[in-house]
C-alpha cells in the first residue's frame, strides 16, 4: 500500500532516516514534507534532464531587436494588423494568468521537491514571456493598454480567459486527488493547446511577408519554452498515474478528456476570430483543425488519445519555426544569437545516491 498516510507513517517510525528513506517516501502529490535538497537524490528520472534542458535554453529579451519591426508593422494589410492585435491580446493575457496559476495553485499541491524546482524555473520563464509580449505590444501599437484590456470588450476572449482561470482555481478550492490530476491536465492544455493559434498567426504573417523578424524570433523563443513546460506536466501526469493508479478511474479520465476537448473548442473558436475569415494563408477552418491536432498530440502523450483521431495538420510548414536548437545564427537578418547555452555539466560530476527507488514514467 503506497497511499501517502502509509508512506508517512512508515517514515516516521524510522529512527534515523537515510537520504534514500527520505527520497523513497516522496510522492508527487499528498506526500510527506522534507527539507532535503540534493541534486542526485531524485525519485523521477526525467526531472534532471528536463532541468538541464531548461537551463540550456536560457535567453533574455534584450538579445532581440525590434527596430525594423516597428517600421514594417504599419505597412502590413489592415486585416493582418488586426490579427496580430488579437493574437497578442490573448498571448499576453495567458502568460500573466499562468504566472499566478503556478504560484497560487500548482505549486501548492506538488509535494516532490524536484518537480517543484522545475515549476519554480517555469515561473521565472513565464515572467520573461510577459516581458517579451510587453516589448512586442509596446513596439507595434500606439495604445498598448487597448491590447492588454481587449478581454474587457471582446466576450469571446473573456470567456476563454475565465475558463482558464477557473480551471486553475478549482484545485485550490477543493484539493482532492482528482482535482489535482485535473489541474495537471489543465496545464497540459494551457501549455500545449492554447498558445498555438497565436504563435501560428505570427508565423504565417512572417512567412507571407518576410517581415516582423524580431517579433517572430521572440515568439519562437517563447514556443520553445512552452514545449518544455508541456513536458513537465505530461511527465508529471504519467508518473502520477504510475504512482497512484487508484485515482485514475474511468470517470476521471473521461473528465480529463473533456477538459482537453473544451480547450480545443475554445482555442479553435478564438483562432477563427483572430484570422477573421482569412489571414496570410490561414482560414478559420484551418485554425479549428490545428487546435484539434494540438489536442490529439497532447492527449496521446498521456494515454488519453482518440479525442480527434482523424485530425490532420493543415500547417505542417509551421514545424520548422519551432526548430530553434542547433541553429547557429539568427533566422533572418538580425544579429547572431545563441539559441542553446552549453549543456550544463553539473549533473555529470555528482555521484548518485544509492538505494533510491527510481519511479519510471
Amino acid at each position: 500500500d503506497q497511499t501517502p498516510s502509509v508512506v508517512e507513517s512508515v517514515l516516521s517510525k524510522i529512527q534515523k532516516p537515510t537520504v534514500s528513506d527520505i527520497v523513497n517516501a516522496r510522492r508527487i502529490i499528498d506526500g510527506p514534507s522534507d527539507k532535503l535538497r540534493a541534486v542526485s537524490a531524485v525519485r523521477y528520472p526525467w526531472v534532471r534532464p528536463l532541468w538541464d534542458k531548461m537551463r540550456g535554453n536560457r535567453w533574455e529579451i534584450d538579445q532581440i531587436t525590434f527596430v525594423r519591426d516597428s517600421n514594417e508593422f504599419p505597412l502590413l494589410p489592415r486585416k493582418e494588423q488586426n490579427s496580430i492585435r488579437r493574437a497578442a491580446a490573448f498571448l499576453s493575457n495567458l502568460d500573466s494568468i499562468q504566472t499566478e496559476n503556478l504560484a497560487l495553485n500548482v505549486s501548492q499541491f506538488i509535494t516532490d521537491p524536484s518537480i517543484s524546482q522545475l515549476i519554480s524555473r517555469q515561473q521565472f520563464e513565464e515572467w520573461i514571456h510577459v516581458e517579451m509580449y510587453s516589448a512586442i505590444i509596446e513596439t507595434l501599437f500606439n495604445d498598448p493598454l487597448e491590447i492588454y484590456d481587449m478581454y474587457r470588450d471582446v466576450p469571446m476572449l473573456k470567456e476563454k480567459n475565465d475558463f482558464i482561470v477557473e480551471q486553475g482555481a478549482m484545485v485550490t478550492r477543493d484539493p482532492s486527488p482528482e482535482n489535482k490530476v485535473k489541474a495537471i491536465v489543465s496545464n497540459i492544455a494551457l501549455e500545449g493547446i492554447y498558445f498555438y493559434s497565436g504563435f501560428l498567426t505570427f508565423y504565417a504573417i512572417n512567412r507571407m511577408h518576410g517581415s516582423l523578424n524580431g517579433v517572430t524570433d521572440g515568439i519562437r523563443y517563447i514556443q520553445r519554452d512552452e514545449m518544455t513546460h508541456l513536458e513537465i506536466f505530461q511527465n508529471t501526469y504519467v508518473s502520477l498515474r504510475n504512482e497512484r493508479p487508484e485515482i485514475f478511474t474511468r470517470k476521471l479520465e473521461n473528465e480529463c478528456r473533456e477538459i482537453l476537448e473544451e480547450s480545443s473548442r475554445l482555442e479553435g473558436q478564438w483562432g477563427e476570430y483572430v484570422v477573421d475569415g482569412g489571414c496570410s494563408g490561414l482560414t478559420g477552418d484551418m485554425m479549428k483543425e490545428y487546435a484539434k491536432v494540438r489536442t490529439e498530440i497532447c492527449a496521446q502523450k498521456i494515454g488519453l488519445g482518440g479525442i480527434y483521431p482523424a485530425a490532420k495538420d493543415p500547417v505542417e510548414w509551421a514545424t520548422s519555426y519551432a526548430n530553434i536548437n542547433g541553429t547557429q545564427g539568427n533566422f533572418f537578418e538580425s544579429k547572431v544569437l545563441t539559441y542553446t547555452e552549453n549543456k550544463p555539466k553539473f549533473s555529470r560530476r555528482i555521484k548518485p545516491v544509492t538505494g533510491i527507488e527510481i519511479l519510471s514514467k
